[in-house]
């Protein structure tokens, strides 16, 4: 087995974190975007870079869990708690970019 296939897994609460971070990256770029600070255009190119990689790091572990549900159906998650499975769904990943948002 090759070290990509021994990786760390995302629990569903990883997923439901990744995306509040990527929520906070968006509004911390509109917020400078506001503002017109002179150095606010590279900060937000950042921002939107750092928020393109949790974005694409959390939708790969909601389409894990999607393809897991998909087999086993809503029985209880393997690791997860019953408060984990009370939240909200992780397949509500943000998709916009921080510019788009308004």
């Amino acid at each position: 087995m090759g070290w990509n296939q021994a990786g760390a897994r995302l629990s569903r609460r990883d997923v439901q974190e990744l995306n509040s971070a990527s929520e906070a990256l968006a509004d911390a770029a509109h917020t400078i975007q506001q503002m017109r600070p002179q150095w606010g255009p590279a900060v937000v190119r950042l921002l939107v870079m750092a928020n393109d990689v949790v974005v694409r790091v959390q939708n790969k572990g909601a389409e894990a869990f999607a393809k897991y549900l998909e087999k086993h159906g809503l029985k209880e998650l393997p690791g997860e708690t019953e408060a984990e499975g009370a939240e909200d769904d992780p397949d509500q990943g943000r998709k916009t970019q921080p510019e788009e948002a308004d």
